[in-house]
């Protein structure tokens, strides 16, 4: 970042990386082999890498998830009977425009900018969730939503969401297939960390 290299996030086009991933996760499904779904996402933090090749690798995709699925498309490459789930998520929400996730990539399509308070469809807020989702749902086989109702600061506390949670479950169901000209499934999960 800044042409300085940090330890937020892994360099997703170093060809060592790569390596360096796909060998952990052959040690960790050895060990676990009745484990079909496998996460290889981004850390949890708003940086990323923006080395040369990463650079150019965002412009083309004209979104941060470019060189995240590219490189997630790889791994899953190694895997073909396994699903690779990765993050879309606060930078990476917004799908690639090149680049398609593969058939066993899994993308986990993230909620938690949206205000709890208003439907997904009336808030006028939520417009680029809504494109995020359109788009993902365009190229993308398998989507788990992860759809955060919890109140962070005060996790004990009722979450007085009951009034969106109908027409938000109902939005995602018509929304479900839209686009689905070559009978592409998605996954849709309710997700609530604890």
């Amino acid at each position: 970042m800044n042409g300085k290299r940090i330890i937020d996030q892994p360099c997703l086009s170093n060809p060592e990386v790569l390596s360096i991933v796909i060998e952990e996760l052959k040690k960790e499904m050895a060990e676990q082999p009745d484990k079909n779904v496998w996460s290889v996402s981004q850390n949890d933090i708003i940086s990323y890498c923006q080395c040369p090749a990463c650079r150019a690798a965002i412009e083309e995709e004209g979104s941060p998830a470019g060189p995240i699925i590219r490189f997630v498309n790889k791994v899953a490459e190694q895997f073909p009977d396994k699903i690779i789930s990765t993050l879309a998520y606060e930078y990476s929400r917004s799908a690639p425009k090149a680049t398609k996730p593969r058939d066993n990539v899994q993308i986990m399509l993230c909620t938690i900018e949206l205000n709890r308070s208003k439907s997904i469809e009336s808030d006028t807020a939520s417009r680029q969730f809504v494109k995020d989702f359109s788009d993902w749902g365009k190229i993308s086989k398998h989507i788990y939503l992860w759809d955060y109702t919890v109140n962070f600061s005060h996790h004990v506390s009722p979450f007085p969401n009951l009034h969106v949670l109908q027409p938000n479950i109902q939005f995602f169901t018509r929304n479900g297939h839209m686009n689905n000209s070559s009978n592409r499934t998605r996954m849709l999960v309710m997700n609530s960390p604890s």
